[in-house]
């Protein structure tokens, strides 16, 4: 379906969000009616929060039907005034989440209490240990930002549990709430950069709306970054103005390649309104770029979107040579399109499917023409595509989803292109993944932690069968031959740890591993 332009807001309100969250949740037919706390033939949970941030504001509390993680069948919007909220479900079993990372009872969805709803009112008071927020920007080591960062909030005592997730979005600017997190890993889905653990210093900015961005996550690039420029030659800016003749600046950025190389960009900038003085002050449906600090050399601008300037591809593109001054690039680009979709999983839910990758491929190419990142309702918007065929994949950075080429399945070979339209937004609707191989709880070993002594190793549980391999570790390397689900201990094992882990393949899966919490040290 075609349908005309629409503004571009990437924010989305809390009210749009939790009401794409209720349309996308499976729920029982009768939850349909309850919405009103007046239908007697509803249940009302009625919530009050406690926290240990006095003051605090816009936290939000939502049920989830407990056999679901996907998606919230009630939220309500609570805050330090106002700590009292009603959740109106259809009578069932539910587990409670407050600002997505603070399970009640539990730490996670897996370990949260299950609590059973009947008509009438159940009243649950929720202390939970909300200690702060994640605000921070993923930048490269040049400062610019890394565009679709997910981060992942873990526990510090079991290193298998995921609390929670949050996704950077076109700029890499992470805010979510850390909840009981006291670890988190920053994972670049596109695999331009490395994973990278932060610490809870690093990682965690005092909450409350005075507080000011804690430090940039300075991703380490796994592809060379360019050399120093010579002495004397520091090298500047690249900025330029841009005009279209249909007005729509939405184009998802203007990256800086080498001009000997046409894989490896080296920085990037949004479009933005540039004040007097030089300084960015937004970046919606503006039509100005400074790529900052570049090194001095010889450079090819592209957008997004494929277009090169001054020419039809990298090899006869406009060269602009940067010295020791900045370097102005103005030009004019044609018409462009944009493409649309919600993700939603196989069990028929989209909320929670925050972060995955939407990459648009020309057909045949191996080359990423554009880059898009779906929000916490599934959704997401290719914006600035060239008005020709485009191969869609979409793919999850922890393989919590099997990739799915729009049209097909995980294969490339039964994608169905999408030709965007000029001036013109494509909606594709739904599009279905499929669960990849998941651990849904970790292995677990039992028996005496002593020498000459037997450990079993008991299998987690998992999202899909397969193929299974067992290892046993000690201090985090493989023992060489310990591949049972038993293990006796041996005297090379006194004053280490001992780790129990399990690999699950299957084909067409990525292959997934699992590891138990490490033992005691051993006596």
């Amino acid at each position: 379906m075609i349908r005309t332009r629409s503004p571009r807001a990437l924010v989305l309100t809390l009210v749009a969000v939790v009401g794409a969250a209720l349309l996308a949740a499976p729920r029982p037919a009768a939850a349909a009616t309850c919405g009103d706390p007046s239908n007697q033939a509803c249940a009302v949970i009625d919530v009050h929060v406690t926290t240990d941030l006095p003051g605090y504001i816009g936290i939000d509390v939502a049920a989830f039907f407990a056999d679901n993680p996907d998606g919230p069948a009630s939220s309500a919007l609570v805050s330090g005034n106002l700590p009292d909220g009603q959740l109106v479900v259809a009578p069932g079993t539910f587990k409670l989440v407050v600002d997505g990372t603070s399970w009640y009872g539990g730490k996670s969805f897996r370990t949260a209490k299950v609590i059973t709803v009947k008509p009438g009112r159940t009243k649950i008071n929720l202390d939970v240990p909300i200690s702060g927020t994640v605000y921070q920007a993923a930048t490269n080591r040049n400062g610019v930002h890394v565009p679709f960062v997910r981060m992942v909030f873990y526990d510090s005592v079991d290193p298998t549990e995921a609390l929670g997730r949050a996704t950077g979005g076109p700029t890499g600017t992470i805010s979510a709430s850390a909840g009981p997190a006291r670890r988190a890993l920053l994972i670049d889905p596109t695999g331009r950069y490395k994973s990278r653990w932060m610490s809870p210093r690093s990682s965690f900015a005092s909450y409350g709306p005075t507080s000011n961005p804690s430090p940039s996550l300075d991703l380490e690039r796994i592809l060379p970054l360019p050399t120093p420029a010579p002495a004397g030659r520091s090298g500047g800016d690249l900025r330029g103005i841009i005009s279209t003749s249909d007005g729509d600046y939405g184009r998802p950025g203007v990256f800086a390649f080498p001009a000997d190389d046409d894989t490896n960009w080296v920085d990037w900038s949004s479009l933005y309104s540039i004040d007097t003085d030089g300084d960015e002050i937004g970046d919606d449906d503006h039509n100005e770029f400074v790529i900052r600090d570049l090194s001095a050399g010889r450079y090819k601008l592209r957008f997004g979107d494929g277009t090169w300037v001054g020419g039809t591809s990298h090899a006869d593109a406009t060269v602009f040579t940067l010295g020791e001054t900045d370097v102005r690039a103005d030009f004019t680009v044609p018409p462009h399109g944009d493409v649309a979709g919600r993700v939603r999983s196989t069990r028929g839910a989209s909320f929670g499917l925050g972060g995955l990758l939407v990459t648009a491929y020309e057909p045949g190419s191996a080359k990423p023409l554009a880059y898009a990142g779906t929000d916490e309702t599934g959704r997401f918007e290719l914006s600035a595509l060239p008005e020709k065929p485009i191969e869609i994949r979409i793919t999850d950075a922890e393989n919590l989803f099997v990739q799915k080429w729009v049209g097909g399945t995980s294969s490339r070979t039964t994608a169905d292109p999408v030709t965007p339209k000029a001036s013109q937004l494509v909606d594709l609707g739904d599009i279905v993944v499929s669960d990849g191989l998941v651990a849904l709880s970790a292995p677990v070993i039992t028996g005496a932690r002593a020498t000459g002594r037997t450990l079993t190793g008991q299998s987690g549980e998992w999202s899909r069968p397969g193929s299974y391999t067992r290892r046993w570790y000690r201090d985090g390397k493989p023992i060489t031959g310990a591949t049972g689900k038993t293990y006796v201990v041996r005297s090379a094992d006194r004053g280490h740890r001992l780790t129990f882990g399990m690999t699950n393949s299957k084909a067409g899966y990525v292959t997934a591993k699992s590891l138990s919490r490490s033992t005691s040290t051993i006596r």
